[in-house]
């Protein structure tokens, strides 16, 4: 199975006599490249430079480009190859709790991390086993069996590996989800009850005031991500929406393969942008008249928090988790591909108070600070119980 670069595990251990602030471990997994999925919690590593708390990298069986991508910052970053080798990197670091995602190969590695250490476990939830592979195909509201690409032959072994995910689920001492929207879907499609939520960090970028919506914009950045095989729907999607609205130039971001196949359909032009730095993307967001946001799976979603901050509206086709946190139509719509986008008529006094508004509540929840101090805050309740599922 494929390791897209996404948290793997955070190792934490209390302040005590020994050590003067806290050593959390960040292990990421990736055989492949240093990816989007990685940004929001390698965002912790680089409070590693600046005093209390400390935060170490464990990249375990990491893609060269990963590692090299963790260490840009000078984060401090350590790397095995095997099980051993992490399980030595953990005990010298003193590990007292192990935080693991639910990507099925890590959820089942960091169990057994947990287990060998004799420590307790608790399970970051955002990828949710079996929701994206189905996604493509809830899109097309066909929901037959043939619709969605099972039979006798894959169904059997997708329900033995869902009963597995939610077993591995239930055995963690806490569960926490990235949004509202996961902890439900938990509970509708697993069984599964995760009453606390902690938001992903964003990037912090430079704070710009906020464009409101505006028709007919010229300059487009789009991102293309967590399609999969949704790809080609997609970048169809965006063509449709560029040539109702009058879009001439459009940046992409994302993934690559589906940014070639929107650049073969659109007729306008486009340039495709990997690799970018912080700065760079911010930029981008800042130059642009409206970010566009295709996809139509996305357990959290941070784009569109990242270009509303950087002070360029959204349009997407589908809600997306981080609207529970702040919405208003002048700066963000929900639209068709065919539809064309309504301009805000609000006086400027108001779009600033009201756009300002919305990227405050925005910067509260997706704060590096806040991420921490809640992720340490349900650390240090499983810590303070000895046994047992903790559920808050």
């Amino acid at each position: 199975m494929a390791h897209p670069g996404v948290l793997a595990f955070l190792c934490y251990h209390p302040k005590d006599g020994e050590f003067s602030t806290l050593r959390v471990g960040l292990l990421f997994s990736d055989v492949k490249a240093y990816s989007a999925g990685a940004k929001p919690f390698s965002l912790l590593l680089r409070q590693n430079m600046r005093g209390d708390p400390r935060f170490f990298g464990l990249a375990h069986r990491a893609g060269v480009q990963l590692v090299q991508g963790l260490r840009k910052d000078g984060s401090d970053v350590e790397t095995s190859r095997t099980f051993a080798q992490l399980l030595e990197n953990a005990r010298r670091l003193r590990v007292d709790c192990i935080i693991g995602d639910d990507y099925f190969p890590r959820l089942q590695l960091s169990g057994r991390l947990a287990t060998r250490l004799k420590v307790p476990h608790i399970t970051y939830c955002h990828i949710l086993f079996g929701m994206q592979t189905l996604n493509p195909r809830l899109l097309s509201n066909d929901l037959s069996p043939r619709g969605l690409g099972l039979n006798l032959g894959t169904l059997i072994p997708f329900r033995v590996l869902v009963r597995a995910y939610t077993r591995m689920l239930q055995s963690a001492n806490a569960l926490v989800a990235n949004s509202q929207f996961t902890a439900q879907l938990l509970n509708a499609n697993y069984g599964v009850e995760c009453r606390r939520v902690i938001y992903p960090p964003t990037a912090t970028f430079c704070r710009r005031e906020l464009k409101a919506l505006k028709s007919s914009p010229q300059h487009a950045i789009v991102y293309f991500g967590s399609v999969r095989e949704g790809g080609k729907e997609a970048a169809s999607r965006v063509s449709l929406l560029c040539r109702a609205n009058h879009i001439e130039h459009c940046d992409l971001i994302g993934s690559r393969e589906t940014s070639a196949l929107f650049a073969s359909v659109f007729g306008g032009n486009s340039e495709y942008h990997a690799d970018l730095s912080d700065t760079a993307l911010a930029s981008l967001y800042s130059s642009s008249e409206i970010t566009i946001l295709p996809q139509g799976w996305e357990s959290f979603g941070l784009v569109g928090p990242e270009s509303l901050l950087s002070g360029t509206p959204v349009a997407l086709f589908n809600f997306q988790p981080w609207m529970e946190i702040a919405y208003d139509k002048a700066f963000i719509a929900v639209v068709t591909p065919t539809e064309s986008l309504e301009e805000c008529h609000e006086s400027p006094d108001d779009l600033s108070r009201l756009g300002s508004n919305l990227q405050s509540k925005l910067e509260g929840h997706l704060s590096a600070s806040n991420f921490m101090k809640q992720i340490t805050s349900v650390c240090e309740r499983v810590l303070s119980q000895n046994s047992g599922n903790i559920s808050k």
